[in-house]
């Protein structure tokens, strides 16, 4: 038998075992080939610029044998590189065990919360993107039922009357569009905090770590996850915490005190296990039973701003940067590469006219 995807036949050699879904996704959509024709048909840069990975899966025998598992994989990996032993590892591996534990934790939490008559709150962070904003909204709307948001980030700071606003932090305008979208009120961090005190909000889901004054007893509640890319008093006291990369690790928008969106690019990969808050609010809304199908920021946008009140007349488009389809994207260079780029940065686009560069592994989900 064949098959037609993107007007190309394909002979069938095998079919999956029947399954409602995978990873998130519908298993009737998904097809399988090999890379070498999947890179020769839709090469080796993605439509947004960024280079396609290979994830190789690796499955321990036994939970005994995951440590040397890992090793015996790293290994092979680094002979097939022809890395020496004293170059640091090209690609990255990680285990998907610690995140597991974290959103199983994660949700049991939100769920428990969730029966609570009015006893769950979200608290967003103006650093956030508007696409991480969007799709927390989403799920703290859809999936958690709550009515408001509540308004963290960095306290203000100095001003004049000529230059500089005393809000310290880039999305505050963004955080009221995303609740505006979904119907829902933004409230201020005091309120939050007092009924926390009080007793009347029992659980709180943060997009961020940022707070504009002390976190009082949020920091004591019986549920506080976090997301956060930094440390501080709230990420300190979460029950749940997990890692969030910043904003210079993923691409999005923020939206300026004049209501102009401005969209930014991601400057390097997101490290260890680090993903995106939208990323991880999807993964959150799927696990209570939403349809969160983003996989990234730009599917975030393209699904739900059209929920955002005016956008229709920005003049505005995701794909408006001149580098949009055809940047490059992040290449990692191979280890002992001397440029003269500090230990960590490495992971970073080489410049133009740089020496010849090896492809590496890059994280999943780019």
């Amino acid at each position: 038998k064949s098959i037609t995807l993107d007007g190309r036949k394909f002979e069938v050699v095998g079919v999956f075992i029947k399954k409602v879904s995978a990873f998130g996704g519908p298993y009737e959509t998904m097809a399988l080939m090999p890379s070498a024709a999947y890179t020769q048909i839709y090469g080796l840069v993605d439509p947004q610029g960024f280079p396609r990975s290979v994830n190789v899966t690796v499955h321990a025998r036994t939970p005994a044998l995951l440590q040397d598992s890992i090793e015996q994989a790293r290994q092979v990996m680094r002979n097939a590189r022809h890395l020496k032993h004293d170059q640091e590892d090209n690609f990255y591996w990680f285990t998907s065990r610690s995140q597991i534990e974290n959103f199983n934790r994660t949700t049991a939490g939100v769920k428990i919360a969730a029966f609570l008559m009015g006893g769950v709150a979200l608290l967003v962070s103006p650093l956030a993107s508007l696409e991480d904003l969007l799709a927390a909204c989403a799920v703290a709307s859809e999936g958690l039922g709550v009515k408001e948001v509540y308004l963290g980030g960095r306290p203000d700071g100095w001003h004049d009357d000529f230059l500089k606003q005393a809000d310290e932090n880039p999305n505050r305008r963004g955080v009221e569009l995303a609740a505006q979208a979904f119907g829902l009120s933004v409230r201020p961090f005091a309120e939050l905090v007092a009924a926390a005190g009080a007793g009347a909000v029992k659980a709180v889901w943060a997009i961020g770590a940022e707070l504009p004054a002390a976190a009082g007893a949020l920091a004591s509640l019986a549920t506080l996850v976090v997301q956060a890319s930094n440390g501080g008093a709230l990420a300190a006291g979460a029950t749940v915490l997990l890692p969030a990369s910043p904003v210079a690790e993923s691409d999005g928008t923020f939206v300026n005190f004049e209501g102009r969106a401005q969209r930014f690019e991601a400057a390097w990969h997101p490290r260890g296990e680090a993903r995106p808050h939208a990323d991880l609010a999807a993964a959150l809304g799927r696990a209570l039973g939403l349809k969160a199908p983003w996989r990234s920021n730009r599917e975030v946008w393209l699904a739900l701003s059209p929920r955002l009140a005016g956008v229709t007349s920005w003049d505005f488009k995701w794909d408006s940067l001149p580098s949009a389809g055809r940047r490059r994207g992040f290449v990692p260079l191979a280890a002992g590469t001397v440029d003269g780029r500090l230990p960590g940065q490495r992971e970073r686009l080489a410049p133009e006219g740089a020496e010849p560069i090896e492809r590496g592994v890059a994280p999943s989900g780019w």
